[in-house]
C-alpha cells in the first residue's frame, strides 16, 4: 500500500521537482490533480493538466513513475509514439525512477479487443467487460464514459463481439 499521503500540493512539488531534475525546468506549465475518475494516470494536454488516482497504486514508487511517464508526456507529445519513447530513454539515462514497463513492447488496439472477444466467449455481458476491461486500460472513466473519441470508436467495435 501507499505509504505517503497524497495530496494535489505533494504532487505539484514533485513534478517542480522532477522538472528542474530531469527537464532544467523547461516543462509547460502544468496542473497536477489527484483524481478518482481515472485509472492510474493521465495526461490532459488541452487542459494542461496531469491526472493521477493514487489509489490505484501499490506503491508510491510506481506513482512516481507515472508522474514522469506523464511529464514525458508533456515534453513531447501524447501518444507513445518514437519520441516519447526516446524521452523516456533520456530521463531513465539520467537516473529518473521510471517504470521498466514503459520499456516493454505496449499493448495495443488489436489486443484490447482480443480481451473484449475473450469476454465475450467467456459469457460476460457487454456491461461487465465494458466496466473491467475499460477501467484495467484505462479506457472508460468512473462515470463509465469514454475517455476521448478515438477510445469510444473502439469500444463501438467491441460492442459488436456481445449479443
Amino acid at each position: 500500500m501507499l505509504k505517503t499521503t497524497w495530496t494535489d500540493q505533494r504532487l505539484r512539488r514533485l513534478f517542480g521537482k522532477y522538472n528542474r531534475l530531469y527537464w532544467s525546468s523547461d516543462l509547460p506549465d502544468y496542473s497536477v490533480s489527484l483524481t478518482k475518475e481515472f485509472n492510474r494516470s493521465r495526461c490532459e494536454e488541452a487542459q494542461r493538466t496531469i491526472l493521477i488516482n493514487a489509489d490505484s497504486y501499490e506503491s508510491d514508487s510506481a506513482l512516481r513513475a507515472d508522474l514522469l511517464h506523464e511529464m514525458a508526456h508533456v515534453a513531447t507529445n501524447i501518444r507513445h509514439g518514437k519520441l516519447w519513447k526516446a524521452e523516456m530513454d533520456r530521463i531513465r539515462s539520467l537516473g529518473a525512477p521510471v517504470s521498466e514497463l514503459d520499456f516493454q513492447p505496449g499493448i495495443g488496439r488489436k489486443e484490447i479487443l482480443a480481451n473484449f472477444s475473450d469476454a465475450a466467449e467467456q459469457g460476460l455481458t457487454w456491461s461487465q467487460a465494458r466496466s473491467r476491461i475499460g477501467w484495467e486500460f484505462g479506457l472508460i472513466k468512473s462515470s463509465g464514459r469514454a475517455v476521448d473519441k478515438t477510445v469510444a470508436a473502439m469500444l463501438r467495435i467491441a460492442r459488436r463481439f456481445f449479443p
